[in-house]
């Protein structure tokens, strides 16, 4: 299968080396300062005298997963593995904005999770529907707290096994700080987040499946960075393709287009590079304070001066996907406005029983960062 040009995205291998352990590690330590340097592009911060109450406002999403299956039946319902997210929301005129983040070793979209698994999906004469399902390894913050007291709190969640009979009580909180398991989330204030997830061993598929996620606005200068982390180590499945690791940073500024800063790595199986051609270094795709606008083509440039290297990964089905851009309508999370996802590796697959009809296309990404948001009038 070619893998060049580098198809745009729409909305069983060995164990990894010690070698490409190594340096998936060292990425995933690093890429901060990649995400810092130089000044934001989309506009300058404001000046001090900036009024926050009053003229930021927006609605900004960065949704994270090592592992993300999407399925069109007909609306994109997204599953992720190793999840993470942070939105952060703010009205002109109001004195406080909302931080929601999350982390998860699965989650199943909120149209699954809450509309059709939890409690609230519920017919009015389903009678006493406490007990039932919650996500067992999940994490939510949310700040600020409206509910009525700290143990009346409807919003936060931690990994914890619920009694499925009503009254629907915790019997044993899940341990989420180590392996196999390491799923956190936090909002410092209502402008600030950060959400993990993190698994180990998962059915065989990968050795880890991971993603971390932070973001905040600046409330003296109005800017908004996020950075997402996504990765995969011991990868089963995908020939030679062994381990990979994706870094997206987003920043903005009231009355300007995102700035995108990237990074994706790719790691193979073959230390002697006799399948792939690649080194011991791998291939490494990156850009710096590139504009949304801008980005689906600095990306491409560079791609195609390694599709030689990429065409080892054609034959087992693997696709490298370029970043996508654009203008996007609600999601399931309710954020619209710009969208950016970064690049990717795809799996495409889905039963001919459906061809032409509802779920006939779904699609597996690896390393799948996705941005949605509107900030003032972008």
């Amino acid at each position: 299968m070619p893998t060049l040009p580098i198809p745009r995205l729409r909305s069983r291998g060995v164990a990894s080396s010690a070698g490409a352990l190594v340096l998936l590690v060292g990425l995933l330590a690093s890429p901060a300062s990649a995400g810092s340097s130089g000044p934001s592009k989309g506009g300058a911060p404001h000046a001090p005298g900036f009024d926050f109450n009053n003229e930021a406002s927006y609605l900004l999403d960065m949704r994270n997963a090592g592992v993300e299956e999407n399925t069109q039946i007909p609306s994109s319902v997204y599953e992720d593995f190793g999840y993470s997210a942070i939105q952060l929301t703010h009205d002109l005129g109001q004195p406080e904005g909302k931080c929601d983040a999350r982390g998860g070793a699965y989650w199943l979209g909120q149209y699954v999770e809450e509309a059709v698994l939890e409690k609230g999906a519920a017919p009015p004469d389903a009678g006493d529907v406490s007990g039932g399902y919650s996500n067992p390894v999940y994490s939510r913050s949310v700040k600020p707290d409206i509910s009525a007291s700290a143990e009346l709190n409807a919003t936060d969640h931690h990994p914890f096994i619920q009694n499925p009979f009503p009254p629907g009580k915790e019997v044993t909180k899940l341990p989420n700080d180590g392996t196999p398991l390491y799923v956190t989330s936090n909002c410092d204030n209502d402008l600030k987040g950060t959400g993990t997830g993190n698994v180990a061993d998962v059915a065989k598929v990968a050795d880890v499946i991971g993603s971390t996620t932070d973001s905040g606005v600046d409330r003296a200068t109005g800017e908004y960075n996020s950075t997402a982390r996504s990765y995969i180590a011991g990868i089963k499945g995908a020939g030679v393709l062994t381990a990979l690791s994706s870094f997206m940073t987003i920043k903005q500024v009231p009355g300007s287009d995102p700035v995108v800063t990237y990074r994706m790595s790719l790691f193979d199986n073959d230390a002697g590079g006799s399948d792939t051609g690649w080194n011991q270094n791998g291939i490494t795709l990156s850009g710096s304070n590139v504009p949304a606008n801008q980005l689906t083509d600095q990306f491409n440039a560079q791609a195609t001066t390694v599709a030689g290297a990429l065409a080892a990964l054609g034959p087992y089905g693997v696709r490298l996907m370029a970043p996508e851009t654009g203008m996007a309508g609600p999601s399931e999370t309710g954020t619209s406005g710009h969208y950016v996802t970064a690049p990717s590796i795809q799996l495409d697959y889905g039963s001919h029983a459906r061809d032409g009809g509802i779920g006939q296309h779904q699609i597996t990404r690896l390393g799948a960062i996705s941005f949605t948001g509107v900030y003032g009038d972008h």
